[in-house]
């Protein structure tokens, strides 16, 4: 019997900010490089769908990690607090200056690059005229001057849809002023959750002006997914073999880890992350289904617990939940959740599908298709709905592996009852 403490490589509640952490997202690096160039953009999508890490990761590409970049980058997250635009300028001068409250200066500084001070910045510091602090900055020769070494100066600011408003108009004050002066290097990369594009629009729609692009961030592709489930699962394994430990993976694990959490990156990794703590409080010498579904169980009912309840409240407060499961029956039983769009559009109201779009409850992929966000809320709705049928203690037995792919509301095929 194993009693080695397993190495858990995975990072549910991480970003993946060190480049050797982050998969995939090959095609969404390029596409942003190349259209920084154009303008300003936003990364979007539903919650734990990896924009944060995507950001990081892009922000090191655009510095000249493995590419020929050379710009320069000003990172700042927002919070529900900034009600203004002076709050959301000041978000982004804590970043990139340093205030001398002794000198009474303000001190800019972006690495090989600009380095100088400013008395009438700190003036309206001061005074608590942050966007004008920062204009000043951004409209000063030397900083005109010192930013063409650079390719583009980027200012980066996730966690935008706690605060769209403020935000809206900085870009608006910040890219219209710098570009009647002239200087037009400078760019915006906001990274939030779904519908940030629209709330800032909303707010000004003359900002469309300078958002050239929104990336709608999806779910990781196939070989993406199971390349971040092998190299984490195996990584555990050779870890053990070190030591002169045994420890094997059932191949039909991976997967249905992958079939269960569809390429969503922060499911991938919690469940991943909750299969080797299993395995380590149950050791066997195997992960398997009996550590999948186990995985599941506290997954449902300890850690999401209260987003899911959260969820299934408001879908009923809002008069949604039926239509939900009928989005859920539409999928013929298959894990992955995934419907044609036609298909849904026949049997459920258009404000139906408007309000689960834009709550994050079903997103559109590429494939004319709509698929459910996060599938451990059908796992979460059919457990409780066995629950409920039984009225009794019962427990999680193995799952075959018809049963991951052939899940549904009435299915008794992977749960064994006592009264």
């Amino acid at each position: 019997m194993n009693t080695y403490e397993l190495l858990n490589p995975f990072t549910p509640a991480s970003i993946a900010s060190n480049p050797e952490d982050f998969y995939g997202r090959a095609t969404e690096i390029t596409s942003i490089d190349r259209n920084l160039k154009q303008g300003s953009l936003v990364i979007q999508g539903p919650p734990g769908i990896g924009k944060s890490s995507l950001l990081s990761r892009v922000l090191l590409h655009m510095e000249g990690f493995s590419s020929n970049n050379n710009s320069k980058v000003v990172i700042a997250v927002a919070h529900s607090d900034i009600e203004t635009v002076d709050d959301a300028a000041r978000l982004l001068l804590e970043e990139l200056c340093v205030v001398d409250e002794v000198s009474k200066k303000i001190s800019i500084d972006l690495p090989k690059l600009i380095s100088y001070e400013s008395q009438k910045a700190y003036n309206y510091f001061a005074e608590g005229r942050f966007l004008s602090s920062l204009l000043k900055i951004i409209e000063d020769k030397k900083f005109k001057d010192d930013i063409n070494e650079a390719n583009l100066i980027i200012f980066a600011i996730d966690e935008c849809d706690k605060c769209p408003k403020p935000i809206a108009r900085l870009i608006r004050q910040i890219l219209t002023k710098t570009q009647l002066n002239g200087i037009n290097s400078i760019r915006f990369v906001l990274a939030g959750i779904s519908p940030l594009y629209e709330d800032l629009v909303n707010e000004d729609i003359g900002i469309n002006r300078f958002i050239y692009k929104t990336i709608n961030l999806g779910k990781l592709k196939p070989d993406e997914a199971k390349e971040l489930i092998e190299d984490k699962l195996y990584a555990v394994v050779f870890d053990v073999q070190k030591s002169n430990f045994k420890l094997d993976i059932d191949p039909l694990t991976i997967d249905r880890v992958y079939s269960l959490a569809n390429g969503h990156p922060h499911l991938l990794q919690l469940l991943g992350s909750y299969l080797i703590e299993n395995e380590n409080n149950n050791p066997d010498e195997i992960i398997n289904s009996y550590d999948l579904v186990n995985a599941l169980q506290e997954i449902c009912y300890e850690t999401r617990a209260t987003i899911y309840d959260y969820l299934m409240r408001s879908l009923e407060l809002h008069g949604y939940y039926e239509d939900f499961l009928k989005f859920i029956n539409l999928s013929k039983n298959n894990f992955p959740t995934v419907v044609d769009k036609a298909k849904v559009q026949q049997f459920i109201e258009p404000q139906s599908i408007l309000w689960l779009l834009k709550n994050n409850i079903i997103a559109e992929n590429n494939n004319n298709q709509f698929e459910l966000v996060d599938e451990f809320l059908r796992i979460r709705i059919f457990l409780d709905q066995e629950k409920e049928k039984e009225d009794a203690s019962w427990r999680v037995m193995e799952i075959s592996t018809a049963d991951i792919d052939n899940i549904s509301d009435n299915s008794h095929a992977y749960w064994e009852h006592y009264r």
